[in-house]
């Protein structure tokens, strides 16, 4: 009865380590910029697309070092641009409307044409 119980906790442990082994890394982080992520596919799909503009070889690691600063740089502009927003709301935008509109008509001294 021991050695059944043994058996199956080792047939168990193989079949789980070989499991384990068969997983495959589908993707990963490569680079995490303000919160936000930049993964290996990502990174991937951008060097093959200017590779293939630029009629350059895709696994030059120059290339792929380049497009990742690129891609990092994107992301913080993205990051700062966020901070730097101005909201406006549709009362401040119909606002300033109607004064430039107004400001029109002064100059040209009537609406009507």
């Amino acid at each position: 009865m021991k050695t059944l119980l043994s058996a199956m906790i080792l047939v168990s442990l193989v079949m789980l380590s070989s499991s384990v082994a068969a997983q495959t890394v589908i993707d990963r982080i490569v680079a995490v910029v303000d919160k936000e992520i930049i993964t290996e596919s990502e990174l991937r799909e951008r060097t093959m697309l200017v590779a293939m503009q630029n009629r350059m070889d895709p696994s030059n690691p120059d290339l792929r070092k380049q497009i990742l600063d690129g891609m990092i740089a994107e992301k913080l502009i993205l990051a700062q641009a966020i901070i730097d927003s101005v909201v406006v709301s549709d009362g401040e935008v119909t606002q300033t409307l109607e004064q430039q509109l107004q400001n029109l008509v002064r100059q040209a001294g009537s609406e009507r044409r």
